[in-house]
């Protein structure tokens, strides 16, 4: 008999390839094709349907008759999808098991674990719907694999450039103790984890709550058509489900991500970024009100950070933050909640002379809160900006002493 055939598929082709074993001529066959006196160990059969499962079989001719066949079966590539957008969610499959290959239309799923290779799996708890993958990381290769991909139909590049494509779903952590890593990147062959490339790490850490993520592929510069996602090895197993893959053209303006908010008394200062794979927008629509308010106000920015002032102190905002990119049109927006201090300490009026006591606060008489001293060492105070609260102008700090017996300095 040859050796052990390998098998490998295109939209249209499958190839087999052997080991001779000695032997000089073969015959092959595929679904109905039969071919006799192959003198290569590889054969190409072509002109076949795509997403269809065909049967194979090599065998080795001999002076008095063939050896038996070897062979098995695969399921010729989807056509490149040359329509867009493509949103899938599980919802046509069967739920199945870790140790069972769940075979999705036109995606591929690698893992080489040795048991534990249905991860991941079709499970019943969904984002929408009822299906969605579940993952489990493990620190333990072998038994559970060294890795864990999911690979999405391919696209037609000649009609969809990969580097104008933009991949959204929806993830949580099943446990806020973990730490879920994904990776999504492309590969340009869905069979072979060795030619993923990395494209945007995703955290979601130990995010509980059904959570998008979007990754575009902008600075993507290769040539493969098939986005994928894989589950980062682990210092600490994990599980997590994804669910509601949307592969779909990059917007003209980039989405907002990172928001932040750090709030003092009467301000908040808010930065943020954009999607990757686009460059800085450069301007940028900030929209705020107190939470419940009915007056909200809207200002446009170039930096990707802003200072809003005039806030009223221990009260709660909303701020929503959006790229303006003109003629492009509108990213999509983030927004925060934040809330502003109350330090117990009065107000400044700004429009007038304050005078700042700092004590303890409940006496007529405000000691400054210093330490005790001996002989020549120093002491020394200091008063921090939130305890200034809303002063615009600072010129400086008069004080009195009611008893020292060496230099007294200010």
């Amino acid at each position: 008999m040859p050796g052990d055939v390998v098998a490998s598929a295109t939209t249209e082709s499958v190839t087999l390839s052997w080991e001779s074993n000695g032997g000089t001529s073969f015959t092959v066959f595929l679904g109905e094709d039969t071919i006799s006196n192959v003198t290569d160990t590889f054969y190409t059969f072509t002109g076949l349907t795509s997403n269809t499962q065909y049967y194979y079989g090599v065998a080795r001719e001999c002076s008095n008759d063939n050896s038996m066949y070897i062979g098995g079966d695969i399921r010729t590539e989807c056509n490149y999808l040359d329509s867009l957008p493509y949103s899938y969610g599980f919802e046509d499959m069967a739920t199945t098991t870790s140790t069972v290959h769940p075979v999705i239309p036109c995606w591929h799923h690698i893992n080489n674990a040795s048991q534990y290779f249905g991860y991941p799996y079709v499970s019943s708890t969904a984002h929408s719907g009822s299906r969605s993958l579940y993952w489990y990381a493990s620190t333990t290769s072998g038994t559970y694999g060294d890795y864990q991909v999911v690979v999405l139909p391919g696209i037609d590049t000649d009609i969809y450039p990969m580097n104008h494509m933009q991949l959204r779903f929806w993830a949580r952590s099943t446990n806020s103790s973990y730490n879920v890593q994904f990776q999504v990147g492309v590969m340009t062959d869905p069979n072979d984890v060795n030619t993923f490339q990395l494209v945007e790490p995703i955290a979601v850490g130990g995010n509980t709550t059904w959570t998008e993520y979007t990754v575009a592929f902008g600075a993507y510069t290769g040539t493969g058509r098939f986005v994928a996602i894989k589950a980062v090895r682990p210092s600490s197993a994990w599980y997590a489900y994804t669910d509601d893959f949307t592969l779909e053209t990059m917007p003209n303006c980039p989405a907002i991500t990172d928001l932040n908010a750090t709030a003092t008394v009467g301000s908040a200062l808010l930065n943020w970024g954009w999607q990757a794979g686009y460059d800085d927008p450069g301007s940028y629509n900030v929209t705020y009100d107190s939470i419940g308010g009915t007056s909200a106000t809207t200002i446009n920015v170039t930096a990707s950070n802003v200072i809003l002032t005039g806030l009223a102190a221990n009260t709660n905002y909303k701020a929503y933050v959006q790229a303006d990119c003109g003629s492009d049109g509108l990213g999509r927006m983030d927004s925060i909640e934040f809330s502003t201090g109350d330090f117990g300490c009065a107000q400044l009026d700004t429009t007038t002379t304050d005078t700042v006591q700092i004590g303890n606060g409940t006496t007529t008489t405000y000691y400054v809160p210093i330490g005790n001293f001996y002989k020549y060492s120093y002491t020394q105070e200091l008063i921090m900006a939130s305890e200034l609260n809303g002063a615009t102008t600072f010129t400086g700090i008069d004080f009195q002493y009611s008893y020292a017996t060496a230099t007294t300095q200010k």
